[in-house]
């Protein structure tokens, strides 16, 4: 048996091509995400995820800004880990709550053909 009937047994490309491979892989994922109705879910997470990093840095950027300013001794700038960890708590709960709950009130519709039945 030699490679040609190896890749006609197996069916596959004698070449694989790198960005094709990375766009059907993408493609892929893109149709399970729409398939699975999940996307909003995804999309919410990244946003949360996203806006996290945006304080962290921001919060950070601003105390280096201000460094030379004297401060009064009650004002502490710096990153709570306490309000970081409520707020990725409330953007997983409304991201759940955005992918999940569409897609029960879909189960949930009775499906009817053209005569009006119920299917």
């Amino acid at each position: 048996m030699n490679q040609a009937d190896i890749i006609a047994a197996m069916q596959v490309l004698p070449e694989i091509d790198v960005d094709f491979e990375i766009r059907r892989r993408i493609d892929f994922i893109r149709y399970q995400l729409e398939l699975s109705g999940q996307k909003t879910l995804v999309l919410g997470i990244m946003g949360g995820v996203v806006g996290l990093i945006l304080a962290v840095i921001s919060t950070n950027v601003f105390v280096a800004a201000t460094n030379s300013i004297q401060k009064p001794y009650w004002i502490e700038m710096r990153t709570d880990g306490l309000a970081l960890a409520f707020t990725a708590a409330i953007t997983l709960l409304a991201a759940l709550a955005a992918g999940t709950l569409p897609a029960l009130r879909a189960k949930s519709l009775y499906l009817r053909d053209s005569t009006g039945r119920c299917l």
